[in-house]
């Protein structure tokens, strides 16, 4: 997928398939709380099918994440300087999973007290699990936008270092041409 896609598509594609996999699970489960039929299925075929998205998303998290984004993420380390790679992973690797695990269950549980139960907490988690996938899209984007810029940067600086300087024709004009002179017979 690297090869033929390049580095943004495949960071991309777990929040992405995240995003449509807990959506399917998101509208079917509010679908069939509040009775609402989706596709001409009843309230409990909703849920059954809420349930089977859900568990697709599980599963698909983990593979594309296992797969595909944690490639993408030890990527970004090559070009930088050892002193970079140590600030920048502790940063994601111990920051990032940590606040997004401990803020994810924050989030729920504040959700689920405020509003008194895990079925009329679901519409405000959906709303922020879905914001959470787009600016987790958004952030990909503009991180492969900054790398395409660097890679194409460094790719003219080798350039122009295998490049060799053209010929100083400077010299070459202001050189007196040599004139021979008749020889006495």
């Amino acid at each position: 997928m690297f090869q033929y896609l390049g580095w943004n598509a495949a960071a991309m594609t777990t929040p992405l398939f995240m995003g449509v996999a807990g959506g399917g699970f998101f509208l079917m489960s509010l679908a069939a709380n509040n009775g609402i039929s989706v596709m001409g299925m009843d309230p409990m075929a909703m849920a059954y099918a809420g349930v089977f998205a859900g568990a697709l998303t599980q599963i698909v998290a983990r593979s594309a994440k296992f797969s595909l984004f944690d490639s993408s993420k030890e990527m970004v380390w090559i070009e930088m300087s050892k002193e970079e790679k140590s600030k920048g992973k502790a940063a994601v690797d111990l920051l990032g999973s940590q606040i997004g695990k401990s803020g994810g269950a924050w989030v729920t549980q504040i959700a689920v007290l405020a509003s008194g139960s895990i079925a009329s907490a679901l519409p405000y988690i959906a709303a922020v699990y879905l914001s959470v996938c787009a600016a987790w899209l958004g952030a990909v984007g503009t991180l492969g936008t900054l790398l395409k810029a660097y890679e194409d940067e460094k790719r003219a600086a080798v350039t122009e270092a295998e490049t060799p300087p053209p010929p100083d024709t400077s010299s070459v004009a202001s050189t007196p041409t040599p004139t021979i002179a008749p020889q006495a017979a």
